[in-house]
This record gives structure tokens, C-alpha cells and sequence, in this order.
């Protein structure tokens, strides 16, 4: 027999026999979890040093083709199971890591499966006789690289890596004994692979060393099972002291202690679990632990002795014991299989702890989370709308302008914001109707609360109710959980009803329309406080102004220097007429700065349309909503926001709306 097979075969048998070894310890401590990998690797690894010592003696390219394969194969084994082994072996909480490892592997065998000549040749084109130095030859596979091999190359890399991450693990754990072991496991496995790259390389002329490393490993890690043996020696002389210590610890813990055999019969009372039911250990034990606990206690617990006896995983349960004066006192109880020497069920241990006292404490806690809840519901709310707020293109904070006429409602903004009577805005479509709104709601005493804006017109009719309202779960298909209203969530806050004058003719008690105008009723229940925005061609000394300030917030939104408007194009935007208002004026200065390419504002295009003959000045003294109201020709839409602080008053005047004959962008906020 040569060296090699004489030291393969014992690399085979040795494996074999500390398979055999790990066997009778595992059965012996009945313990799986890390002794079956462990079992797997060496049972492989014998099987790979017989097949790799069959390729190295075959005289035939098909012969040596099929012996190599099936030992890479078996090295893709032994690796998926060192995996497992180690993962269990540590105990790693991070079962992605191995889960990922194997998965590479399981990769790796597919390609390596599917492949003629395995993974790590492309073809098998012939065979190579390499002398070694002692006077004996291998044969090799001579033939091109397998396109995939790199899997191979990258997993064996991760593998190696994963392991040095391992160790360094078990260091910071403080597990310098594993540590050790894994650290050199990982050492020999390095070694094997650079070695086998040199002998690819006809470096070395030498058999390939990864099955010697394998059982270095083997050997590494099982040198862990004759500590385990020493341990089981020492923890015979140490059973009597544990049980001495064990007594102790049940008389003197402070916690009730239950102990119930395989039949449910009570064969432990502890001393403190005797004072808390008013009965001496006598008294109990022997009885069936229903006697012991209440009515609804017992049916629980004759569960989980049932669940016990079945082999089930202990359950940590809540029931109670009745006392000697006919009080159910609740435990919190942790049970604990009791085995015998031969892993025999003997019964179990309850440990409780008393909740008698805290379970009054716990619905206090229950009442105060539940009102929490509520709070924190009503703020989700609240912060949806008023994200969708902020998301709204907010164009500006505050009344822009020195006219007399914006001076005149900046002066009913204020004389309103601290009161909660409703007010009604009035308003060509662009004046800035919700900016007062915002600016009312902004200085009141709602200021905190939420900002609900309902855009009347975006609202399918069949939903209108469903939005303003609410509804309950099932109240119609799709309905799956209950839903506030709107006027529900403005509790306390401010509600917008932009485009009243599109809500569909139910929602405003069709019985009470005539031809389709806004009912008078109602429009005087929202008029407590009107206020009329002026047209941007009735205040226009407040161009400039607004020019200069949009033009600076958009060139800084763009990362422009806009600090120059020339005099021919402030007076263009001066004498136009502006039937857009304020929001045609913005997106006019919008469009400007986009196009402007220096310092001074450029319109992107001449301002088309009527100029206003002069500037129209209102005088804060004499004009009122009520004359404005009056100089129309026909009854007026409320086209403004009714800001009110109470939903039910809010909801009474919502029962009131009608639709308008003719309006412009009607809005209504309560």
C-alpha cells in the first residue's frame, strides 16, 4: 500500500470513528442539536478521502472525471454541514448568516450537479501524472476552468470570512475556549485552500491537503467532547450538594413554589406559598391541584399538565389559587419540566409570582392607556390633514401689501382671530380667500388645533357624506373600519369648505332649494362676521410688493439672484388687470424667474389682456361687507370661509347649504 493511501484511509477511518464517539455521547446526553452536524461533517469527510484517493489512482480520463466529482461534491457537504455545526456550536442569533452560507453552497452543488465535470473543470480533456518527491504519482484532471467556478472560489471566501467573523465574535463574548478551537479550525481550512492553489499552479507537487484539513477540524472540535465527559464526572459528586441547595433555595424564595406530578397531584408546597392561601403544606400535597386552585384556575392548569405530560413546551400562564377564606388570589406562574436521570417526565414545577395587587394597578393602567390611545389617535388625525396641509403649494404666510383696502381686512383679521363667532370671506377665485383663513385660524385660540380643508368640489358625490360626516364600519361596500368626519376632526380646530356651491343637492336638503340659489337662511346663519377680499385691480399699489416678494422666494426656491426688476416691466405688471388676482400674479413672477437669465426679472411673455384704468381705493371707514353685499344684482354665494370652533354649531349649518344658480369659486369654512 503507498504513503497516500495508507494516510487517506486513515484520515477515512479516524473520521469514522469520531463519528462513531460522538454518537454514543450524544445519546448519552440526549442531545442532538450540535452532535448530528457534527456527525454529518465526519461521515463525509471519510467519504471524500476514499473518493479523492480513487481519483488519484485512476488510469482513464472518464474514470478520474467521475471520482473528482464526487469529491467536490462531498466537499460541498461537509462545508453546508460545518455550517450548520458552527452556527449551532456558537449559537448564533443571526440565522440569515448560516441560512445565506448554505444557500451559496446549495448554488455551488447545483452548478457543480448539472456540470459534466463538476465545478471545477469546464471539460475533461485528459489526464496528468505529477510525481511526488517520495517516488510516487497522482493522476489530476487536466482540462479548462468551469466558466462558474468562481462561485466555488467566492463561496469558499465567504465561508472563511464568516468564520473570522466568528471568532472574533466569541472573543468579544468572552468564549476564549471556542474561540481557540474555531480560530484554529479556520487556520487549517486557509492553509488547505492556498495549498491547493499552488498545487493547481504545479507549485507543489503534492496530493491536495483539504481532506487532512477536514479532520484536523474534526479533531479540533472534538476535542470539546472530552471536556464534556470530564464535566459529567465531576457533576455526579456535585448532585447531592445541588439538591441541598435546591431545598434551600424553594424555602427561602420569595415566590410561591407548586410542585405537580405526571397525575396533576400537588407533591411541593413551599412555605411562602403556604402563608399567601392560608394552608399548610399537609394539607395540600397529595390533593389534585384543582382542589388548590379556583374554578377557572383549575381547568387551566389540569390543561397544562396535560400539555406537560404530552411532551409540550412549558407555558407561562395566569390563573388563580383560592384561599382558606374563599379569596382567588392570581399568580403569573412559570412552569418547568422535571426529568429523571433517563430523561423520564416526572412532573412539573410551578413558580409563581402573586398579582393579586397589581392587577388593580394594571386596569388603572388599562383606563389610562385606552384614554391615551384616544389622544393619540385624534393627533394622527389631526397630523394627516394637517400633513396634507403642508403639502398644499402654500404660496406665502401673511397679507403682502399697503392699500387701504388690504389694511381694511388685515383690521377685520384682527378684530375676529380672538373670537368664535363664524365669519364669512368673500371673494373673486385667487384673492387669497384661504390665506385669511389660515391667518384667522393662525391668531385665534384654535391656532394649535388642526386645519381641515375640504375641497367641496374634488369629493364624488356619493362619498360628500361619507367625508364631511363619516360613517360607521359596514355602513356600505368598502367600508372596513369606522371613519371620522370631517367636522369631527376639526373638533376644537377650524374647518374649510372650499366650493360649497358643488355639493350635491341631498347633502343640502333638496326639499328647502329654490331655483338652485344658495338658501338665504343659511347664508345669513354664516354671515355673522363677513369679510370682503378685494381684487388685485382694486388695490394696485400693492403690485410692487408682491412682485418684489414672489420674485425672491421663487429665485431662492431656483438658486437664483433675481435683484432687479426693470421699471418697463413693473409698470406692465401694474396696468394689467389681473383677472386671475394674487394667484395669476404668482405664477406670472413663477414663469418669470424660470426664464430670466440675470439679475433683472424678465416676463417669459407680454401680459395679454385688459389694463386697469386706475387704482380703485376702498375706504376702511365707510366700506362694509353689507353695501358690497347689496351693489350685486343678484343674491351672493358665499365664496369664503366660515370659521367657526364648535362642530355642532359647524354641523347645524352645514345641514342649511343649496346650490348656487351662478358662483364663483363658492367656498364655505366652519
Amino acid at each position: 500500500m503507498t504513503l497516500i493511501a495508507t494516510l487517506w484511509l486513515l484520515c477515512a477511518g479516524i473520521a469514522i470513528a469520531l463519528a462513531a464517539l460522538e454518537l454514543l455521547v450524544a445519546s448519552r446526553l440526549r442531545t442532538w442539536r450540535v452532535h448530528v452536524p457534527f456527525v454529518v461533517m465526519a461521515v463525509v469527510a471519510a467519504a471524500a478521502a476514499v473518493t479523492e484517493l480513487a481519483s488519484y489512482n485512476a488510469t482513464a480520463v472518464p474514470e478520474l472525471g467521475a471520482w473528482l466529482k464526487a469529491t467536490v461534491g462531498f466537499q460541498i457537504l461537509w462545508w453546508m454541514a460545518c455550517v450548520r455545526f458552527f452556527s449551532d456550536y456558537a449559537d448564533i442569533k443571526r440565522r440569515w448568516i448560516p441560512a445565506t452560507l448554505i444557500g451559496l453552497l446549495v448554488l455551488s452543488g447545483v452548478i457543480h450537479l448539472v456540470s459534466p465535470a463538476g465545478i471545477t473543470h469546464g471539460a475533461a480533456e485528459g489526464l496528468t501524472e505529477v510525481p511526488l518527491p517520495w517516488g510516487e504519482s497522482i493522476a489530476l484532471l487536466a482540462g479548462p476552468t468551469h466558466p462558474f467556478g468562481f462561485v466555488a472560489v467566492l463561496t469558499v471566501g465567504a465561508l472563511l470570512v464568516g468564520a473570522v467573523a466568528l471568532v472574533g465574535l466569541l472573543v468579544r463574548n468572552r468564549e476564549r475556549r471556542k474561540a481557540t478551537r474555531v480560530g484554529v479550525a479556520v487556520f487549517l481550512l486557509v492553509a488547505a485552500n492556498v495549498h491547493g492553489f499552488f498545487v493547481d499552479t504545479l507549485v507543489f507537487r503534492s496530493p491536495y491537503l483539504v481532506v487532512p484539513a477536514f479532520l484536523g477540524v474534526l479533531v479540533v472540535v472534538a476535542s470539546d467532547l472530552v471536556d464534556a465527559v470530564v464535566r459529567a464526572s465531576h457533576l455526579s459528586r456535585e448532585v447531592v450538594a445541588n439538591q441541598k441547595r435546591w431545598a434551600s433555595l424553594v424555602e427561602s424564595v420569595d415566590l410561591a413554589v407548586l410542585g405537580v406530578d405526571t397525575n396533576g397531584r400537588v407533591n411541593l408546597v413551599n412555605p411562602m406559598l403556604e402563608r399567601l392561601i392560608g394552608r399548610q403544606a399537609d394539607q395540600v400535597v397529595g390533593q389534585h391541584v384543582s382542589t388548590l386552585a379556583s374554578p377557572d384556575g383549575a381547568s387551566v392548569m389540569d390543561t397544562v399538565v396535560g400539555e406537560v405530560a404530552r411532551g409540550g413546551v412549558p407555558p407561562q400562564t395566569e390563573w388563580a389559587v383560592r384561599t382558606s377564606d374563599g379569596v382567588d388570589r392570581t399568580f403569573h406562574w412559570s412552569t418547568l419540566r422535571l426529568l429523571d436521570s433517563g430523561g423520564g417526565l416526572q412532573g412539573l414545577l410551578a413558580v409563581g409570582a402573586d398579582l393579586t395587587e397589581e392587577q388593580r394597578s394594571r386596569r388603572e393602567l388599562s383606563e389610562a392607556l385606552a384614554e391615551v390611545t384616544k389622544l393619540r389617535d385624534q393627533l394622527e388625525r389631526e397630523n394627516l390633514y394637517l400633513q396634507e396641509e403642508l403639502r398644499a403649494d402654500q404660496k406665502f404666510d401673511e397679507l403682502i401689501g399697503e392699500s387701504d383696502a388690504l389694511r381694511y381686512v388685515a383690521q377685520k383679521v384682527s378684530q375676529v382671530a380672538e373670537s368664535d363667532v363664524p365669519v364669512l370671506l368673500e371673494g373673486e377665485t385667487g384673492v387669497g380667500k384661504e390665506l385669511v383663513a389660515r391667518l384667522i385660524h393662525d391668531r385665534s385660540t384654535r391656532g394649535q388645533r388642526a386645519f381641515i380643508r375640504v375641497n367641496c368640489s374634488a369629493i364624488p358625490h356619493g362619498l360628500v357624506e361619507s367625508e364631511l360626516f363619516g360613517h360607521e364600519r359596514g355602513a356600505f361596500t368598502g367600508a372596513v373600519k369606522r371613519r371620522r368626519g370631517r367636522f369631527e376632526l376639526a373638533d376644537g380646530g377650524t374647518l374649510l369648505l372650499d366650493e360649497i356651491g358643488e355639493l350635491p343637492l341631498e347633502i343640502q336638503l333638496t326639499d328647502e332649494v329654490r331655483d338652485g340659489r344658495f338658501r338665504e337662511d343659511l347664508y345669513y346663519r354664516l354671515a355673522v362676521f363677513p369679510i370682503t377680499i378685494p381684487p388685485l385691480r382694486d388695490r394696485q399699489e400693492d403690485v410692487p410688493q408682491l412682485v418684489s416678494h414672489f420674485a425672491a422666494t421663487y429665485a431662492a426656491r431656483q438658486g437664483k439672484r433675481i435683484d432687479q426688476i426693470p421699471p418697463g416691466v413693473m409698470d406692465a405688471l401694474v396696468r394689467y388687470a389681473w383677472p386671475g388676482n394674487v394667484r395669476e400674479l404668482q405664477n406670472v413672477i413663477e414663469r418669470a424667474v424660470l426664464t430670466s437669465q440675470g439679475p433683472e426679472l424678465r416676463l417669459a411673455e407680454p401680459l395679454s389682456g385688459a389694463e386697469t384704468p386706475g387704482i380703485v381705493a376702498i375706504d376702511a371707514t365707510i366700506a362694509n361687507e353689507e353695501a358690497g353685499y347689496r351693489a350685486h344684482q343678484q343674491p351672493l354665494i358665499p365664496s369664503g370661509p366660515a370659521v367657526g370652533t364648535s362642530p355642532e354649531s359647524a354641523f347645524r349649518a352645514a345641514r342649511h347649504f343649496a346650490p348656487p344658480r351662478r358662483c364663483r369659486s363658492p367656498t364655505v369654512a366652519l
